[in-house]
């Protein structure tokens, strides 16, 4: 299961996760407020939270914990510049790709 926490609100990421997404960004833009986002992947052999810039800090595991399936996963969100945060195309291309790895 994927889930995102775009600035305090949740959702799960599925068909109309990219509407979503983008109405959350116009609305915290309308309201002048900061744009982050912690994106939750849990599946068979991941576990894993992705903080962008500007999210809240969460607690993770150590680097060396990580399996070679998080760890490809962080290599796509590092190799993407996703923490950032500051591209919602870039978020939504990242998504679309970790679903196809997720699944």
């Amino acid at each position: 299961m994927i889930e995102i926490d775009v600035s305090g609100s949740k959702h799960v990421c599925d068909s109309s996760i990219n509407s979503w997404i983008q109405e959350r960004y116009r609305n915290i833009q309308e309201a002048s407020a900061e744009f982050w986002f912690i994106i939750s992947i849990k599946s068979i052999g991941v576990d894993l939270r992705l903080p962008s810039a500007g999210a809240p800090r969460t607690r993770g595991k150590l680097d060396s914990c990580f399996n070679s399936d998080e760890r490809r996963i962080i290599a796509m969100w590092r190799d993407m510049g996703v923490a950032q945060g500051n591209d919602i195309r870039v978020l939504l291309n990242f998504l679309d790709k970790l679903k196809r790895e997720v699944a």
